[in-house]
């Protein structure tokens, strides 16, 4: 699902979580798929920040994934999206941002 939610494969993401995939899994470095579609990791090719995944965040969102969930370190999905901010801008990154400030507030 981490993969799917990277690269903003909505309906992939949708069909895993409805088969009763567990949307706060995580990969070895403790990040979740919340993380990866708001801080996808940079394309291989060009080693340029992808987009940030918006529908699939909010897709997250709505089966109650966990927006404190830090990775092995501690760092949110929200920490992430406003590090990679940081190094270079974005609108997706932004608009990941600003949803994830909302999530947060509501839990």
């Amino acid at each position: 699902m981490m993969g799917a939610a990277e690269l903003g494969h909505e309906s992939v993401v949708h069909l895993l979580l409805d088969a009763k995939a567990a949307v706060d899994a995580v990969n070895r470095k403790g990040r979740s798929a919340l993380s990866f579609a708001a801080a996808p990791s940079k394309c291989n090719e060009s080693s340029q920040h992808r987009a940030s995944q918006i529908a699939v965040i909010q897709l997250l969102a709505r089966y109650n994934a966990n927006v404190d969930l830090g990775n092995s370190k501690g760092t949110t999905a929200l920490e992430y999206a406003q590090r990679s901010l940081d190094k270079e801008e974005h609108e997706s990154r932004s608009s990941a941002v600003e949803l994830l400030k909302i999530l947060c507030r509501r839990v």
